[in-house]
């Protein structure tokens, strides 16, 4: 939609004053794409254009390249000029008069109007404007209500596709979906505590000492104090038959000494 999804994103954020409003707003917006992205010329008339052209529009010929120079050229005289409450009040005229602008005059003379420093320009440029605005008010109603339908008509359903791409968007709405979906799996795949109780339970019994198994049955508590006890036991026998082994080898060889 020529860039109008992005300029009505800018047009929530760079904080323009109340008083430009429809198509002032956008020919403000689209000089800022130009400027922004260093554009040879505003591309609001590429909107203008196509709104009278359709899909026949040249986006490349010397009329849509002077209009974009026009374009940015009021965009310029507006925020220096001291007459713009008139222009918020003709706002519906603004396509009109700037194509009746384009027509009067040759490339040359736009591409010169350029480079002139702000008093200059307004000096060469406001006049005509104006003109050309009071012409448009008096023989080109018709076609200036044309533009403001269609103005108002792009920006509703540009206002309608955003918000349909916000509610599809939305992150809480696909974290509450991955939330359902998690938990369902857990819960599809959870082991209650009486089952974590008979596993753990089933674990012990398979490594521990054949003296603990027959208590483990009969009772936890007293399977836990069998089980210290044969621990305790295993490391004084150990210690007891290394005693009795060493003491074994002294009187063999006490024997042997003797009988030699």
């Amino acid at each position: 939609m020529l860039l109008m999804k992005w300029v009505k994103q800018l047009s929530a954020e760079c904080n323009l004053p109340e008083w430009m409003r429809g198509a002032l707003r956008e020919l403000m917006l689209y000089e800022l794409v130009r400027s922004y992205f260093n554009q040879p010329f505003n591309r609001y008339g590429w909107v203008i254009l196509s709104e009278r052209d359709g899909k026949q529009i040249d986006y490349y010929s010397e009329e849509s390249i002077k209009l974009g120079y026009a374009c940015s050229l009021v965009a310029k005289l507006i925020l220096i000029s001291e007459n713009q409450p008139y222009y918020t009040e003709h706002d519906d005229y603004l396509a009109v008069a700037m194509l009746d602008l384009v027509a009067s005059q040759p490339m040359s003379v736009f591409e010169e109007w350029l480079t002139f420093a702000e008093g200059r320009l307004r000096v060469v440029l406001e006049l005509r404007l104006t003109k050309f605005i009071e012409e448009a008010k008096k023989a080109k109603g018709e076609q200036a209500h044309f533009y403001r339908r269609r103005m108002e008509e792009r920006q509703n359903a540009l206002a309608e596709e955003i918000e349909i791409a916000d509610d599809y968007d939305s992150d809480d709405e696909v974290l509450e979906d991955e939330d359902l979906d998690f938990a369902s799996d857990t819960e599809d795949a959870a082991v209650t505590p009486d089952d974590v109780d008979d596993t753990v339970a089933q674990e012990q019994l398979e490594v521990a000492p054949d003296a603990v198994k027959d208590v483990i049955a009969e009772d936890p508590a007293e399977a836990a104090q069998a089980e210290v006890s044969v621990a305790a036991q295993e490391p004084a026998e150990a210690a007891q038959a290394e005693v009795s082994v060493v003491a074994q080898e002294h009187i063999d060889a006490a024997t042997t000494s003797t009988f030699l």
